[in-house]
């Protein structure tokens, strides 16, 4: 059975971390549950909200990266292009909603579609040059879950 799955820092299968300044690190990790398979395709709509311990938004230059991880990769592996924050930077959640305006914010798979079994991580890494505050921040996207 296929259904959606929305994943967010609540989901359980989900941790959000702080990054390190600078350089391009894990901020949003999602570990596949047993038995279970999370398929990222082509044009998944993200929505985010990053924001420093002072509650500001992350700089305009500050840029996210999709990834993967699994049993025989120790290195993370990027999954199309960098977004960059700006395309949610001052922009309310509602509004990034906005068809005319989503496509700065969608997720490209160049092979239209990828599967992803329990001992896999998706990634969402995170460069800026300013420290994110996990309690203040959240990303929102979707994933076709199917359990076995």
């Amino acid at each position: 059975m296929t259904q959606v799955e929305h994943l967010m820092k609540e989901h359980s299968a989900v941790r959000m971390l702080p990054n390190i300044v600078g350089a391009y690190s894990p901020i949003f990790v999602v570990s596949i549950p047993t038995g279970t398979v999370y398929t990222l395709v082509n044009d998944t709509e993200m929505r985010a909200k990053l924001r420093d311990a002072a509650n500001a938004e992350l700089p305009h230059d500050a840029t996210m990266l999709f990834a993967w991880t699994g049993p025989d990769k120790d290195i993370p592996v990027q999954i199309g292009a960098p977004i960059p924050y700006r395309a949610f930077r001052s922009i309310s959640e509602e509004a990034q909603m906005n068809v005319d305006t989503r496509a700065m914010r969608l997720i490209k798979v160049p092979e239209g579609e990828l599967g992803f079994p329990h001992d896999y991580q998706l990634i969402v890494q995170l460069r800026s040059s300013v420290a994110l505050a996990v309690a203040n921040s959240h990303i929102l996207f979707e994933v076709e879950k199917t359990v076995r």
